[in-house]
C-alpha cells in the first residue's frame, strides 16, 4: 500500500509540476504550420494540410491549448513529420484538440515532466511508422492522459527507452498493429486505459522493460495477445479485465506478477493461440488469484519454447479460479518436450475443463492443495515424478479414477 500511495503521489506531482512550469496560454492569431513556439498559445483556428511539421516546441514551461481545434497534416506517410514535436523540453502541456494525418501526432524526444492530455490522435502514419503518441530517447516522468489514440497506422501510444511515465485513461482502438507498445525503460505505469480491437497486440510490454504496473485496464478483442509480455522483468499486472483476445496474457521475462485479474474468453487465432495465461519463458514468474474463464485452449499454461536461450523456471501458479477451458484448466509442459523445472501448482480451483482439470507432464512439479471438479477427463493428471504436496481434492470428473499419480 505504501508503494501504491507513493506512486499515486508521484504521478500527481508530475502533472502538477508540468502545469506549474507551463505559463498561462495566450491567444495567438497567426500560427502557421512549422512554427516554433517560445511562449504559450491558444489556437483560434485549425492548422490544415501541414506539409511537414505542425508545431515545434522551442521553450520549456509552455502550454499549447488546441482549444478544440485541429492540427492537420498532409496524410503522406513515410517520414518523421509530427503534429507537435517536443525535443529536450520540460514542463510543456499539450491539450484539448485533434492532431491527425502526420507520421506521429505528438513526439517527445529526451523530454521530461511534460503532459499530453485530452487529445484525439487519429489517422497518423502507416503500419511501419504510425505511432500516434511517441515518447523516446529518455523521455521520462511524463503524463499521457485521457487521449483517444485510435485509428492510427501502427499504434496509439509507444514508449521507447523512456521511464517513470504515467499512461492513464486513454483509449487506443482499431490501430493498424497494436494499441500500445513499451520497449525498454523502467517503472512506467499503464492505468485505467481501454485497449480494444487492434489486429496484433493490445499492449506489448517487453524488450528490456523493467518494473512498472499494468493496472485497472480493459483490454479486449485484440487479435493476437491482449497483454503480451516479451523479455520484461519485474512488472505487476493487477486488476485488469482482459477478455476476448487471441491469447489473453502472455508472460515472458523474470519476476513478473499477474494477480487479481479477470481473464476471460480467450478466443484463439489461426496459428493456435487461445490461452488465458501462457507463461512461456523466464524465472520466478507468479500467476496468482486470477479468475480465468472460458478459453479456446488451456486456462493457464506453463511451458518453454526456447529452453536453451530462454528457460522457464520457478513458476508459481497459486490461488487461481479456472473454469470452462476447452482443453486443460492448468497445464505444465503439455505442448513441448522441453524442461520447465521447479514449477509449483498450489491452491487453485479448476472446474468444467473439456479435458483434464490440471495436466502436469513434467516430473519435479509440485502439486499441492488444489481442487478439481467436473472436468471432462481427470481432475488431476500427473506423470511419474511429480511431487505430491498433499491436500489435493478431485470430484465429479469424467474419469472415475479422478486423479493419476496424485492422491486426491
Amino acid at each position: 500500500m505504501t508503494t501504491v500511495l507513493f506512486r499515486a503521489a508521484a504521478a500527481a506531482a508530475i502533472l502538477a509540476g508540468a502545469l506549474a512550469l507551463a505559463a498561462p496560454a495566450t491567444a495567438q492569431h497567426a500560427l502557421q504550420c512549422g512554427d516554433t513556439l517560445t511562449h504559450s498559445v491558444t489556437l483560434t483556428s485549425d492548422l490544415t494540410d501541414c506539409p511537414d511539421e505542425g508545431l515545434v516546441i522551442g521553450a520549456d514551461g509552455i502550454t499549447v491549448d488546441l482549444n478544440g481545434h485541429t492540427i492537420d497534416g498532409d496524410a503522406v506517410s513515410g517520414g518523421d513529420d509530427t503534429g507537435v514535436r517536443v525535443e529536450g523540453r520540460h514542463g510543456v502541456v499539450i491539450h484539448h484538440g485533434t492532431v491527425q494525418e502526420f507520421d506521429h501526432a505528438v513526439h517527445l524526444t529526451a523530454a521530461g515532466h511534460n503532459a499530453i492530455v485530452d487529445l484525439v490522435a487519429r489517422r497518423n502514419g502507416d503500419a511501419d511508422i504510425g505511432r500516434a503518441i511517441l515518447l523516446d530517447d529518455g523521455s521520462d516522468y511524463n503524463r499521457v492522459e485521457r487521449n483517444d489514440a485510435s485509428h492510427n497506422g501502427r499504434s496509439g501510444v509507444a514508449l521507447l527507452d523512456s521511464s517513470h511515465n504515467v499512461v492513464r485513461g486513454n483509449r487506443t482502438a482499431l490501430n493498424g498493429v497494436a494499441g500500445m507498445g513499451f520497449f525498454g525503460g523502467s517503472d512506467n505505469d499503464v492505468i485505467a486505459n481501454v485497449i480494444a480491437e487492434n489486429p496484433d497486440n493490445g499492449i506489448f510490454w517487453g524488450d528490456g522493460s523493467t518494473g512498472g504496473r499494468v493496472a485497472g485496464n480493459r483490454i479486449s478483442g485484440n487479435a493476437f495477445g491482449g497483454l503480451a509480455m516479451g523479455a520484461s522483468d519485474g512488472a505487476t499486472v493487477v486488476r485488469n479485465v482482459i477478455s476476448g483476445n487471441g491469447d489473453n496474457v502472455i508472460v515472458s521475462g523474470n519476476g513478473n506478477v499477474v494477480r487479481h485479474n479477470v481473464i476471460r474468453d480467450a478466443a484463439g487465432c489461426p496459428d493456435g493461440c487461445g490461452f488465458g495465461v501462457s507463461v512461456e519463458d523466464g524465472a520466478g514468474n507468479l500467476v496468482t488469484h486470477n479468475l480465468v474463464v472460458g478459453t479456446a485452449r488451456d486456462g493457464i499454461r506453463v511451458d518453454a519454447f526456447a529452453p536453451d536461450d530462454f528457460p522457464t523456471t520457478d513458476t508459481v501458479i497459486r490461488g487461481n479460479i479456472v473454469r470452462d477451458a476447452d482443453v486443460d484448466g492448468i497445464s505444465v509442459g503439455t505442448d513441448t518436450g522441453n524442461p520447465v523445472p521447479d514449477t509449483r501448482i498450489e491452491s487453485n480451483r479448476v472446474s468444467r475443463s473439456a479435458d483434464d482439470g490440471i495436466d502436469v507432464a513434467r516430473a519435479g512439479t509440485l502439486v499441492a492443495a488444489n481442487t478439481a471438479g467436473h472436468n471432462g477427463d481427470l481432475g488431476i493428471s500427473a506423470v511419474l515424478g511429480v511431487i505430491d504436496g498433499g491436500g489435493n481434492h478431485a470430484f465429479g470428473n469424467g474419469d472415475p479414477a479422478q486423479c493419476l499419480n496424485i492422491a486426491c
